[in-house]
């Protein structure tokens, strides 16, 4: 039903793409990709996610407990404010000026390929999915000396 992602805050690059079986985001879709990315780069992550503030429940039982959370800059503002106050990504040590929002830039991107992809086979929507995330990725190599 969509495609669920985790993008690196700092650079911008996709580091994982899972298919979303059912509508809505459910908890366990941050769960399983955070699984995948934590294979890659252990456990030396810091977490951005629209509602850390209801992840951090779902994580406190894992190895990923130590992991700082925050909530993009864009989403925060929709939070009450004690949760403002302990996950706004300013508050958080080390992040530096990363406003947490690489998803919602990359869900532009590929915003004119809902459609298209939308009634594909998988292994085509997978393929495709592919090449367009090897694209963007060009995309952020040509714009890093800029």
């Amino acid at each position: 039903t969509g495609v669920f992602a985790a993008i690196c805050s700092r650079h911008d690059f996709v580091l994982g793409l899972m298919d979303m079986q059912t509508t809505g985001e459910k908890i366990e879709y941050p769960l399983r990709i955070l699984n995948q990315v934590k294979e890659t780069y252990d456990t030396n992550i810091c977490i951005v996610y629209d509602v850390s503030c209801k992840l951090g429940k779902a994580i406190k039982v894992s190895d990923l407990k130590e992991a700082p959370l925050t909530i993009g800059a864009f989403h925060i503002y929709g939070h009450e404010a004690s949760c403002q106050a302990q996950y706004h990504p300013k508050v958080i040590s080390n992040l530096g000026l990363i406003d947490g929002e690489g998803c919602e830039r990359f869900w532009s991107f590929m915003s004119p390929f809902v459609i298209p992809t939308r009634y594909m086979a998988e292994f085509n929507r997978h393929l495709f999915l592919n090449l367009l995330v090897n694209h963007y990725h060009e995309q952020k190599f040509k714009a890093l000396g800029n």
